[in-house]
């Protein structure tokens, strides 16, 4: 895959959709789907933002999503599932057609079911069979501390994020370990304290 340099290094590029074809980039309030965001935006590609959830995806990580869109165009994309399945995908990928979106763009975290990157894979192939774009995950594989740096780089609010399962930071859910972990190797403060809510 074609790389080119940034503030921290090499990074994918994006991909060459057509001029004036968006991609749906599936917020979710995480720091990743905030990263590719603002990662899309500097490169100067054109995204709309489906604002997923499913069953248990708590009303704070909805609204950072909705505020990581920004001005831009959102969709509400509610989903029975996990995002990270091919139904999640299709189904993403169907409310993403309606709003004339031809790329989905994904910031995946891996979610204990292996292997991620062929189900992935084969939910893209399927997807462009259909007239579709197709799937672009270029985060995927980016250990937290990256994804970090990343997110320094481009200037994204660490307040604006969330990854707790809770309506509240719980502090021990996979999501604020990881965060906990992230800000420690980095050397830096997280600006969500334990047991915040989200402004």
């Amino acid at each position: 895959m074609e790389k080119q340099s940034g503030p921290i290094g090499p990074w994918p590029a994006p991909p060459d959709w057509p001029r004036g074809a968006a991609a749906a980039l599936c917020l979710d309030g995480s720091l990743a789907s905030a990263t590719l965001g603002g990662w899309l935006t500097a490169c100067g590609r054109d995204w709309i933002g489906l604002l997923v959830s499913s069953p248990g995806t708590p009303a704070r990580a909805f609204e950072a999503a909705r505020r990581m869109a920004g001005d831009r165009p959102t969709l509400a994309c509610p989903l029975p599932a996990p995002l990270a399945t091919p139904a999640g995908w299709a189904l993403a990928a169907h409310v993403a057609r309606g709003a004339e979106a031809s790329w989905l763009a994904l910031a995946p975290r891996d979610d204990g079911e292996k292997p991620l990157p062929l189900r992935m894979a084969a939910a893209d192939e399927a997807l462009r069979a259909d007239g579709f774009g197709g799937i672009y995950a270029p985060l995927w594989g980016y250990e937290p501390v990256a994804l970090g740096r990343l997110a320094i780089a481009l200037g994204v609010p660490f307040e604006d994020t969330w990854e707790c399962r809770e309506e509240a930071r719980c502090g021990a859910c996979p999501g604020c370990v990881e965060r906990a972990s992230m800000f420690r190797a980095l050397g830096i403060h997280d600006p969500l304290p334990p047991n915040a809510t989200i402004r």
